[in-house]
């Protein structure tokens, strides 16, 4: 459904030619953090142990505080990062950082969207698909070339 007139647009960025989306995520998440946001990482359920022992093992001086989405209440309501492979029914973020291919219902409920796609071809034709349905929907994705480091 296209957005209606006078609602809020959410911002969507692709970030394109990633190579280790895990190892990107780590980086994309610890700059939220630095900068005081919180942010939801939508997953695939097997990255989600990939991710979560990836921030635990970060440079010690690099700690990001997150949790699983299916934390008890107390928990989730005073960690910046959740991570799930669903969306929760209750907002707790202003951010969403998507890892999976799938299109995402709920998208429009975040300030931002952040898309990471791998060099994988699979990976790439999703990510052309989720392109074309935001636009649908009426957003203006931009996307960025990531360079090889």
């Amino acid at each position: 459904m296209p957005l209606q007139a006078g609602a809020q647009l959410t911002e969507v960025a692709f970030h394109f030619n990633v190579q280790v989306k895990v190892g990107y995520a780590c980086r994309l998440l610890r700059k939220a953090h630095a900068q005081g946001s919180s942010i939801f990482v939508l997953a695939e359920p097997d990255m989600i142990n990939e991710l979560e022992a990836a921030l635990w093992t970060l440079t010690p001086d690099s700690f990001v505080p997150h949790c699983l989405s299916d934390a008890p209440p107390y928990v989730t309501a005073r960690t910046p990062i959740l991570i799930g492979s669903s969306l929760p029914d209750e907002q707790h973020a202003s951010m969403l950082l998507n890892l999976q291919r799938e299109w995402i219902e709920g998208w429009d409920r975040f300030e931002k969207v952040f898309e990471v796609v791998t060099l994988d071809d699979s990976d790439r034709q999703a990510a052309r698909d989720r392109l074309r349905r935001y636009r649908v929907q009426g957003a203006d994705p931009v996307w960025h070339e990531i360079k090889p480091t």
